[in-house]
């Protein structure tokens, strides 16, 4: 048994050392605004940046509704109108500036700052250097 499991850690880390390294340094995502979504179609800003199989997070930023009287009420969230609604989806193909995906299963006002933001995925990622983000 001991024998088993020794050659079972070995395999395995023979296996880890040759899995391929990714450095990453400077920005390692994208994101757009979103003009508008229809079925599984986000019509975005600029689709420069994203490709097919990216995993991206569709997130809207604002548009809720608050009090605004001079008052104890005044800014009392009276409806969130979608504000801080997300999701995560899967880019299938890009046409334009349309980002095709694998499904979109909320509403999101699109006048209430809607953006996709790309997730990129590693499986054995080294920081080089400074991770930043977009303006």
């Amino acid at each position: 048994m001991k024998h088993f499991l020794f050659s079972l850690f070995l395999l395995g880390s023979i296996h880890l050392g040759q899995s391929q390294t990714t450095n990453i340094f400077g920005t390692i995502n994208q994101y757009a605004e979103v003009e508008y979504l229809y079925g599984d179609t986000i019509e975005v800003s600029t689709a420069a940046g994203f490709s097919s199989g990216d995993k991206i997070l569709i997130i809207q930023m604002q548009g809720a509704s608050i009090g605004q009287s001079n008052s104890a009420q005044f800014g009392n969230v009276s409806n969130l109108n979608g504000a801080g609604n997300y999701e995560f989806t899967q880019v299938c193909s890009i046409v334009g500036n349309s980002l095709v995906v694998t499904g979109i299963d909320r509403s999101y006002e699109t006048n209430g700052s809607v953006q996709v933001v790309s997730i990129p995925e590693y499986t054995n990622a080294v920081v080089t250097s400074e991770l930043t983000a977009q303006t």
